[in-house]
């Protein structure tokens, strides 16, 4: 099921490629500072500051959990819109996603609890080092080698499923309104409100979440059902991936799948792209500018703006101004090209993309395996003095970063290779697949990864051009 052959038909190639590139970053971002520094005030206090300078690019780019809900929103919007050219009816055109959002919802708070990564209550009820600090039944187990059941505010720790399930309802309710007696053709009214959407809800982003922010604790700090209310507070408000303001993410993605679906102009994809990457790279621009003049420094101002509880302004503009650029990039590349040309790129991006088809499972096992690793080298060169939010020697350990940092990629790259062979079974993607297919009335090619057949790589110019050469070659030699 995982490796197809032949055309690659209604799948984007390029949200694979972003996809697997996405998840990949999670892979790489998560264990390096979350494994070696185990929070980023800890990276700050412990790594040389003209070290962490150099590694500010990638600390950025562990902000852009943004990028998950705009590509999902993307992929449904054109999902939606082929399936209804199709002639299905768009109550059975939605059933995948409204599946996949509630399993979404669903799985986030069972990672937090199972296998999410220790780290610092927001809402401290004691002194003690369980007031301090919240445990999965995991990083429990390791840190103390005991069974303890988390505190409720584990799951307050969201990740980017919720936003991307959230989301997924998002499209179906504004796709209903849109789309409705023939509206998905209207194409410039479509995107003038989706954007003005997105833009409003920017706008108003940070002053929602930061009046909406002490309200949870209040609720939280109350008990009972009440921390329940709190929790779905904090699922819209309050934290990075929060709906506000990953939902503004979804909404521009929207639009991009809208187009592509469509299979408009490039020159309308361009407009977009960077028409709106440019006003939001602005927008970065003048407000870091704005509170760097207002800090006492700059270290201090750009330390301001990196450690962070509501998602600052400044990161926001900066990471989806940033995706507006690549989304051109990358529909220019991958969607608007030739037959040939996309079979070349398939064959190129094999390994990128062995990772992009089950995202999730990924996703979803990631602290697992990045709280075992992490445990395992600190223990080893860590030295004497250790534990959660404790600096140690294994932080500075340069030639130990760097075994660690080898066995990370080796690990999940010949793992997903070898898994990959198998069809991705016992994955979630295939436990959701199998599951849920009596209430689906559209086939899935969600675990279906394209791989060139030896014949279309054949049939190429290139390869006939070099065929022909060949066989011209031998016989001027024979004769």
């Amino acid at each position: 099921m995982a490796e197809v052959e032949g055309r690659y038909d209604r799948r984007l190639l390029s949200v694979d490629v972003v996809k697997g590139i996405a998840i990949m970053g999670v892979l790489f971002i998560h264990p390096t500072i979350y494994g070696i520094w185990h929070t980023e005030a800890l990276a700050l206090e412990t790594v040389n500051f003209w070290v962490v300078i150099g590694f500010i690019p990638i600390i950025l780019m562990g902000t852009w959990g943004g990028g998950f809900p705009l590509i999902s929103s993307l992929v449904n919007t054109y999902n939606v819109f082929n399936r209804l050219e199709r002639g299905i009816k768009f109550r059975k055109a939605i059933v995948p996603i409204l599946i996949n959002s509630t399993i979404l919802l669903l799985l986030d708070p069972l990672k937090g609890f199972l296998f999410g990564r220790t780290w610092t209550n927001t809402f401290p009820t004691d002194s003690t080092v369980y007031g301090k600090y919240n445990f999965s039944v995991l990083s429990h187990l390791l840190e103390y080698g005991t069974f303890r059941l988390p505190t409720a505010e584990k799951i307050f720790q969201i990740g980017s499923l919720p936003a991307i399930g959230l989301s997924g309802f998002m499209v179906v309710f504004l796709l209903w309104i849109l789309f409705r007696n023939g509206g998905r053709k209207k194409t410039k009214r479509n995107v003038i409100i989706l954007i003005s959407i997105g833009l409003v809800w920017a706008g108003i982003n940070n002053f929602v979440c930061e009046w909406t922010y002490d309200y949870i604790g209040v609720l939280f700090l109350k008990g009972g059902i009440f921390t329940f209310f709190a929790y779905i507070l904090r699922l819209f408000f309050g934290a990075q991936l929060s709906f506000f303001p990953m939902g503004i993410y979804a909404i521009f993605g929207m639009v991009g799948g809208y187009l592509v679906a469509q299979k408009k102009d490039i020159k309308w994809i361009k407009r977009y792209g960077y028409g709106f990457g440019s006003l939001f790279l602005g927008g970065f621009v003048i407000t870091t500018a704005i509170t760097l003049s207002q800090a006492t420094g700059i270290e201090a101002g750009l330390f301001g703006i990196l450690d962070y509880e509501i998602y600052p302004r400044e990161l926001f503009f900066l990471s989806i101004g940033c995706m507006m650029f690549i989304l051109v990039f990358l529909v220019k590349k991958f969607e608007y090209t030739s037959s040939d040309n996309k079979i070349r790129l398939a064959k190129k991006t094999a390994f990128i993309r062995r990772f992009g088809v089950a995202t999730l499972t990924i996703y979803f096992f990631e602290p697992l395996f990045n709280g075992i690793f992490p445990f395992i080298f600190h223990r080893l060169f860590g030295g004497p003095v250790q534990g959660f939010g404790t600096a140690d020697l294994f932080m500075t350990n340069v030639g130990a970063i760097f075994l660690y940092e080898f066995v990370i990629f080796a690990f999940w790259g010949l793992g997903v290779y070898f898994w990959s062979k198998t069809g991705y079974k016992f994955g979630l993607e295939h436990l959701i697949i199998v599951t849920t297919r009596p209430l689906r009335k559209v086939k899935t090619k969600r675990l279906q990864l394209y791989i060139p057949s030896m014949e279309e790589l054949d049939a190429l110019p290139e390869k006939k051009k070099r065929r022909n050469r060949r066989e011209k070659q031998e016989t001027e030699k024979d004769s």
